[in-house]
């Protein structure tokens, strides 16, 4: 599976940002809450924290004032 962070500008769906995160699904179940491998099947809003979390765990920066969200796609991890 990829997973992604896309960013938009506020109150567009127009991506603006894109960046292809080094977590794998464990990791992203325990950032986003997930119960079931599943859940990240659909895309998610990040809140402030989730960011936060996500930056410490890719050892990345994202971009401030956008509206970012974890998109996945692909196929199951091994």
């Amino acid at each position: 599976m990829i997973h992604e962070v896309m960013g938009c500008e506020y109150n567009t769906d127009i991506p603006v940002f894109e960046v292809r995160l080094p977590l794998k699904l464990p990791e992203l179940k325990l950032i986003m809450g997930w119960e079931r491998d599943d859940d990240c099947t659909a895309d998610y809003e990040l809140s402030a924290e989730q960011i936060r979390a996500i930056e410490l765990a890719g050892d990345l920066k994202l971009p401030k004032g956008l509206d970012l969200f974890l998109t996945t796609s692909g196929g199951w991890e091994d």
